[in-house]
């Protein structure tokens, strides 16, 4: 289908994504981790002692030969025959087993991919199975087994390869594969679990058959029967022979010893169940005792319902609806922050997008229901029952349950990405009439359904990029506070960092929105005059930059000294060293930003996130290499090289549009009138906006040693989210808004408008929410240890914890921000902004003394809502809201606000009656959008 990737372009990139992170952890993220790091890229338990037995077998093949290879080892499955064979080639390294592991989850992704379409045909299957491949390939469990040797990848592979054969095999609106086709996928899928988890052969085998049932008697009650039966026959074929594999292959039985370990518990027989049915329950429920004695003895952390060990046939019976329900649900929200760790916290954020879901697979089950959908249930249901019902530790549970659960997972991104096709289909307006005529006559279809279209799968695919390149910088700043802790030396490097970036912020990044509209423009003359506005622009930008770095390399000392507001000579002197050497990022950033604002204005904006991910990608390198020699300089190194890594991405990229990146040309100084006439107060609002950092840092600063740290570090953190609102704002929306001033759509842009910060306020809350929520525990997990205290790190959560308040007010305010760049409704953000710095310096007088660094982030969140609300308020000529519109809006910044204070206070009466207040403020936003715009 047009415009979705190809399957085998999706298990590349699957593929390559999978091994690059194996690799980082194996060889980057545990070595840095040593309470985690058994040796050799691994972690304890399972994963080093796999190893050890390669090792060991590995070795006996070079003494004796290859008659001493077994597939299944003592003291281990089949991936650690294929771990001995390897290691017996190639040599013990366990990296060698990465490209194995990266392809069978790879596989999995793709199989999700495939098996959307399968249950809705169409672009809803389609986008729904990408969304739910790339939660599957991204999810961070995940890298706890491919990224280390164990068997979880192949195994869970195995099952979605059956499952998606075997949907095949039924009716459908979607034409099938052939049948020889699906006959290897099933043989595939059976060879992978026999490998590795010979046991659950079994359970899908038994799935099969009772999916089948069902299937049959929907049928039958359909009257398809007579039609439909070669396929019924053929997947019936299917499903009795995974069930004979499994039988016929050795079942997974536990030693009597193992089975034993819970007191005295015995199996009494029924009287009323046939034998082999009553056998397999007391298979089970053997397991399981023996896995609740094991757990209990090993006092394992996340164990639920030990006290139930059913001992009859009844008692097995009545507890599966209970195991259901733990397969699809467990860990509950009253676990997920209770005695957190890293890998708990993961889980729980992961079992969070599951829940988020939930209403998206609620609907697929109203609007679409389908005998495929049916038999999946029927057979993933069964296998999480199961699987739930024998193991009594959660962790367990959630690492042999993800194949099957993430069927459920893939229903609620198919009924989500209904969702999203019915909000862009109500976007439709009368303008859509009126397309806009490109500069070479051409037909640019920008009407509401294709222009936010657009903008939308545009906007994600830049979001998912720069998220990278952001958590690559989050990586840096924990490498660096890993080594240095919270100190001096720190203090000095991002007191040195932030120096140049502030001027970046107001002198060079608003010549990328300025830009924008007179590039489009200048578009309509050809594109000599786009080339000859460019290097011109360019020429000027640079000497500005330029001439500013050389102004900061002179007067180092002192900038430095007071921002880090000490008189300590020795830390001034590092922190202005830092400075000189970090200060070709502001000298060199014209190229980027100017390059970036012409990729942006060409729909190229994934070129221009592509390239950006070179500067973090440089900088954690050079940290790694060079931290015991070089320090924090490794990380000043990296960005540089980053960025010039980046420059000639760009400038090959700008190269192939017919422009050459160069200054040196000053012909065109006569068509950036235009853009100086824009770039004026797009500068001033942004300095307004980015004075309050060294302001900050300057309060932060004034409060001891540490301090300033602290709050980069929390801040930065923030920036994780609040700068992807900037980045896929700028790449996407800016041009979009630009297009319709100058093609005068009002209606739209006001249509248009509205749609986005409906949305954008609504997943800023969301994200909010969940950050206010998982904050704590979460940087306490990630950051206490080492050189940073406990306190530190609380410190660092309630940083996070205020400004995720602030993000529906980021979101907002870049939002309209961009709109008044375009529509000539500066004076308004400068207003806006100007007011928000005073507020901020205001409060940080009065609160600072009070709470310390707290006091910072509280101003800054109130300075924020200032400012989004005071946008909000004075642009409603170039926006055209309403009072109501504003109204719903603001209302829900109040929700947030509201919600958060309700978590802080862990109140479940005061959370409800916020639920209760947003679902209330949804349900008028949607009444107006319907009533106002989709007409």
């Amino acid at each position: 289908m047009p415009g979705f990737p190809e399957p085998f372009v999706v298990w590349c990139v699957a593929f390559a994504y999978a091994t690059c992170m194996a690799l980082t952890l194996q060889k980057l993220i545990l070595p840095l981790l040593p309470e985690l790091h058994a040796g050799h890229g691994l972690l304890n338990a399972d994963a080093i002692s796999f190893h050890n037995t390669a090792v060991e077998l590995a070795a006996r093949i070079h003494a004796v030969g290859w008659s001493e290879w077994r597939l299944f080892p003592a003291g281990g499955a089949g991936n650690v025959g294929v771990l001995a064979a390897i290691y017996a080639v190639l040599g013990p390294d366990p990296a060698w087993f990465v490209p194995l592991n990266a392809a069978a989850h790879a596989t999995g992704a793709l199989m999700l991919y495939l098996i959307g379409p399968l249950l809705w045909p169409g672009r809803e299957g389609r986008l729904g199975g990408l969304i739910a491949s790339v939660l599957f390939l991204v999810f961070p469990s995940g890298l706890m087994w491919y990224g280390q040797n164990h068997k979880d990848a192949f195994s869970i592979a195995g099952t979605l390869l059956i499952i998606y054969a075997w949907l095949s095999a039924l009716p459908g609106e979607q034409q099938s594969p052939k049948r020889i086709k699906i006959l290897a996928l099933i043989i595939a899928g059976m060879v992978l679990i026999i490998v590795t988890k010979p046991y659950l052969l079994k359970l899908l085998g038994l799935g099969a058959i009772l999916a089948w049932s069902g299937v049959a008697v929907a049928t039958i009650f359909l009257k398809r029967l007579r039609a439909d039966r070669a396929m019924l026959g053929f997947s019936a074929f299917l499903a009795f022979t995974v069930t004979a594999s499994a039988f016929l292959t050795q079942p997974y039985i536990l030693e009597d010893s193992e089975a034993n370990t819970l007191g005295a518990w015995k199996w009494e027989r029924s009287s009323v169940l046939p034998s082999p049915l009553d056998r397999q329950l007391e298979t089970l429920s053997r397991i399981r005792a023996g896995l609740i004695g094991y757990g209990l003895s090993a006092k394992a952390g996340s164990m639920i319902d030990v006290h139930l060990a059913p001992s009859n046939a009844i008692d097995a019976m009545t507890y599966m609806p209970r195991a259901l329900t733990l397969g699809l649900l467990a860990p509950f929200p009253n676990m997920w922050v209770d005695r957190p760790n890293l890998f708990r916290l993961v889980g729980a954020l992961e079992t969070l997008v599951w829940y988020l879901l939930i209403p998206g697979f609620l609907l697929f089950l109203y609007v679409k229901p389908s005998r495929r959908l049916l038999g999946g249930l029927i057979i993933s249901g069964f296998l999480l029952m199961i699987l739930a019902y024998v193991n009594a530790n959660v962790g367990t549970l959630y690492r042999q349950r993800f194949g099957a659960l993430f069927f459920f997972s893939l229903c609620g991104a198919i009924g989500l990405a209904k969702i999203i096709f019915v909000l862009l289909s109500v976007t439709a307006v009368r303008t859509e009439q009126n397309p806009i005529t490109a500069s070479d006559g051409s037909i640019e279809t920008f009407g509401n359904v294709s222009g936010m279209t657009h903008v939308a799968s545009s906007g994600a695919i830049v979001l998912m990029v720069s998220l990278a390149g952001y958590l690559g910088f989050l990586i840096r700043d924990l490498l660096l506070i890993k080594h240095f802790g919270i100190s001096v030396e720190l203090d000095a490097f991002y007191s040195a960092t932030m120096i140049p970036m502030f001027f970046v912020a107001f002198l060079a990044l608003p010549v990328g929105d300025a830009l924008t509209v007179p590039f489009l423009e200048a578009g309509r003359k050809g594109a000599t005059a786009q080339a000859r506005l460019v290097r011109s622009l360019l020429s000027v930008l640079t000497v500005v930059l330029v001439g500013t770095g050389f102004i900061l390399l002179a007067v180092a000392e002192e900038v430095a000294g007071l921002i880090l507001g000490t008189d300590d000579a020795d830390q001034i002197a590092s922190a202005a060293l830092m400075l000189r050497c970090f200060m070709p990022v502001l000298m060199l950033c014209g190229w980027t930003v100017i390059g970036n604002a012409v990729l942006n204005a060409r729909r190229r904006s994934l070129n221009s996130a592509l390239a950006q991910l070179s500067v973090p990608a440089m900088a954690v390198a050079l940290i790694l290499a060079f931290q015991q020699t070089w320090g924090a300089y490794g990380a000043i190194a990296g960005m540089l090289a980053g960025m010039l890594i980046n420059i000639g991405l760009v400038m090959h990229a700008v190269k192939q549009e017919g422009i050459r990146l160069m200054p040196g040309s000053f012909d065109g100084l006569d068509d950036l009138a235009p853009v100086f006439r824009n770039y004026g107060l797009l500068a001033l609002a942004a300095l307004m906006a980015a004075v309050s950092v060294p302001i900050n840092y300057a309060f932060a600063g004034l409060l001891g040693t540490g301090e300033l740290s602290s709050w980069a570090v929390g801040s930065k953190m923030l920036q994780v989210i609040t700068g992807l609102a900037g980045v896929g704002v700028s790449a996407v929306v800016l041009p979009h808004l630009a297009r319709l001033v100058n093609s005068n759509r009002p209606v739209q842009i006001q249509s248009d408008l509205y749609f986005m910060l409906m949305c954008g306020t609504w997943i800023a809350m969301v994200i909010g929410i969940v950050v206010y929520g998982f904050s704590e525990p979460l940087v306490v997990a990630i950051f206490e240890g080492g050189e940073v205290t406990r306190d530190q790190a609380l410190q660092l959560a309630e940083i996070l914890k205020l400004g995720s308040v602030q993000l529906p007010f980021i979101v907002s305010t870049v939002l309209i921000l961009k709109l008044a760049a375009v529509s000539g409704a500066m004076r308004h953000v400068v207003m806006a902004m100007g007011g928000g710095v005073v507020l901020n310096v205001f409060l940080n007088a009065i609160l600072v003394p009070q709470s310390g660094i707290l006091g910072i982030a509280t101003a800054m969140v109130i300075a924020a809502g200032f400012s989004a609300s005071y946008l909000l308020v004075m642009t409603r000529k170039q926006s055209g809201l309403g009072i109501l519109e504003i109204v719903a809006i603001a209302g829900c910044w109040l929700g947030l606000v509201g919600m958060s204070i309700a978590l802080h206070f862990r109140s479940l009466a005061a959370v409800s009656a916020a639920a209760m207040s947003l679902t209330v403020l949804l349900t008028l936003q949607w009444r107006v959008w319907r009533t106002t715009f989709a007409k």
